[in-house]
């Protein structure tokens, strides 16, 4: 059995990774930190769930502790992290965090081409199944 050193199959810390890439995502969607703050709070109303432990609603001041890399304190959760990204309309911190397990998100059209890479796949396996069965008749 081989050891591994000490540096093999680590995994980065994430959150700062997480924080920054949420605040990139806010930066880029046009709203202002109150209308994202606003959206949230209506998505987790609707939801009938709240955003924060410890307050019946999101506050300006979490959500920027929130996108504060440094701010090691305040991570959001996995429900507020899904509001977020429902309220910007970008993927992009879950992209972070399945790149980081070596994974790619998609979507949209590149997800139909798939599913049909997949079928087109399929039938290509299922055509050499009935020629060997053809073949033994």
């Amino acid at each position: 059995m081989r050891q591994l050193s000490l540096f093999e199959n680590q995994i980065p810390d994430v959150e700062p990774l997480l924080k920054a890439a949420m605040n990139r995502a806010a930066k880029r969607c046009g709203l202002s930190r109150e209308q994202i703050v606003d959206r949230m709070n209506e998505i987790a109303g609707m939801g009938g769930f709240r955003l924060n432990k410890n307050a019946r609603s999101l506050t300006l001041d979490m959500l920027e502790k929130w996108l504060n890399p440094v701010e090691r304190d305040y991570v959001p959760s996995h429900n507020a992290l899904h509001v977020f990204m429902a309220a910007i309309g970008d993927p992009e911190p879950l992209q972070v965090m399945a790149a980081i397990q070596g994974f790619d998100l998609i979507g949209g059209e590149d997800r139909k081409i798939l599913k049909a890479a997949k079928i087109e796949r399929e039938i290509a396996n299922l055509k050499r199944q009935k020629r060997r069965l053809e073949q033994e008749l």
